[in-house]
Order: structure tokens, then sequence, then C-alpha cells
């Protein structure tokens, strides 16, 4: 980790070839952000769990900046609750985010699932023999989870916030 300020703070994620968890490869749900993934082989990821993506972010709409770029996914399926996880996986909110010129072979669930974020860019990703959706997105920002959120409600500054 690099770290000059609080707010410019980077996480680098590269060249790792990662296999055979039974959960995420790469999980982060509570607000790390400012995080590169890149160059990267991932297979045989989150087979015994539903619910899950080889990279799961998310929780909040403050999770910022994630970058998925240059990796290589293939054989994502799994083995119970007859659920295969996602591959790249914005959770809940999770807004700002990049995915980008990845490739993504044989995978049985999403290839990449946004859910209920803001402001991604998902470009120049090859995705191949997905049995799920190649990209899927959802507003659950304003659906079940609308009461997690601020909206115009003074906060303990008394200004307003916003999202």
């Amino acid at each position: 980790m690099q770290a000059s300020e609080k707010d410019k703070e980077i996480v680098s994620i590269l060249n790792n070839k990662i296999y055979d968890t039974t959960h995420h490869a790469i999980e982060d749900r509570y607000g790390c952000g400012n995080t590169i993934i890149e160059y990267n082989e991932f297979y045989h990821i989150s087979y015994l769990t539903a619910d899950s993506g080889v990279i799961h972010i998310g929780r909040n709409w403050v999770n910022r900046k994630y970058t998925v770029r240059y990796n290589y996914f293939h054989d994502i399926y799994g083995e119970l609750f007859e659920s295969n996880p996602a591959v790249v996986y914005f959770d809940d909110m999770s807004s700002g985010d990049e995915c980008y010129s990845n490739l993504i072979v044989n995978a049985g669930g999403n290839a990449i699932q946004l859910c209920g974020g803001r402001y991604y860019n998902v470009y120049n990703n090859v995705i191949v023999n997905c049995d799920g959706k190649g990209i899927t997105m959802d507003g659950r920002g304003f659906g079940w989870n609308r009461g997690h959120l601020q909206y115009d409600k003074p906060n303990s500054a008394g200004t307003v916030g916003t999202i």
C-alpha cells in the first residue's frame, strides 16, 4: 500500500494467480476504495457459497474508485445451493467503479453484476461461454435497502446529506 494522505491511499493487487477458494478471491464490503486489481488470473473461486463473487465489492456509496482491469477469469462455477457466483460483483451500492479489458471465460453465473450503485464504467471486456448474463444491473439503492440511506435528512452537523 502506498499512502501519502488518507484520501490518496492506493491498494494494488496485481500479478497473482488465485484459485480453489470456497468464497471470494477478493472482498471489500466496508470501504477501502482506491483499489486497482490488475494482471491476475482467477479460477475455481467461490464454489461453495451462494450470493458471492470472485471479486466482491460493496455495501455503500462511499466505496469508490475500484478498478478491475486486465484480468483473466475462467472456470467459475458453483457446486452448492444450485447457485453460481458472479465474476465481478459490485454489490449493494458500491459506486464510481471501473471494469474494463478483462477476459471472462466459462462462468456459471453473471459475468459482471452492478447492484444499485452509480457512476460505473464498464467497457472492453470479453465474455465467452457465460451461463448467466454478461452484464446485469439493478436499482437496489432505491428498493429494499432504501431505509439504510440518508437522502434529505439532516446529519449530525445539521446539514442535509446527499447521495
